[in-house]
């Protein structure tokens, strides 16, 4: 049984992966329950998982990952993946430019994502950035991927569509090191 870490403030995106990986039978999850900028708390779980689903924010990502790759670099676990979700527009590939709600200094959480984004890239565990459109309370529906620099629309993306394809990146561990925007089709 893989065990999978599931770092999150309970966004209803975060709930709804948390409950479809708790139907699929080879899966373990594991919720984060420590200080997300302490590197101790980190120690204590991240020894024995598998993976890492983040969905962590909107503010401080950075520190979060800082006190995570601290406790990652020191004890070294076998982790064969990490799944990070960020926003859409973190590298300029929305049009129209988005805003991001509840972020005071939109310039200064574009840089903590951009940096966030760039500790999971640097750290040679197999990953995918997840660059969400616009969080939506919606029923199913399906999704559009767009590739890294592609532009993308300024759309919104269903907790439940984000959840579903985080799930089908844990089961079919495809798009390895990749950046993917996601939106409802």
């Amino acid at each position: 049984m893989k065990k999978i870490l599931l770092l999150s403030n309970e966004s209803p995106a975060a709930v709804e992966v948390e409950r479809q990986l708790n139907t699929e039978s080879q899966f373990d999850v594991i919720k984060f329950k420590g200080d997300f900028e302490s590197v101790s708390d980190y120690q204590k779980t991240i020894g024995a998982v598998d993976g890492v689903i983040s969905v962590l924010g909107p503010n401080d990502v950075d520190l979060a990952f800082d006190a995570l790759f601290d406790a990652y670099y020191e004890l070294m676990p076998a982790i064969e993946r990490f799944i990070m979700v960020t926003v859409s527009g973190l590298d300029d590939e929305v049009q129209p430019p988005r805003t991001y709600e509840g972020v005071a200094d939109q310039r200064e959480f574009i840089k903590q994502q951009r940096y966030a984004a760039k500790i999971v890239d640097e750290s040679e565990i197999p990953y995918t950035i997840i660059r969400a459109g616009r969080l939506i309370s919606k029923t199913d529906s399906e999704w559009q991927l767009f590739k890294e620099n592609e532009p993308m629309p300024n759309g919104e993306v269903s907790d439940k569509v984000l959840a579903k394809f985080i799930v089908s990146l844990v089961i079919n561990n495809d798009h390895l090191n990749e950046s993917v925007g996601i939106l409802n089709k």
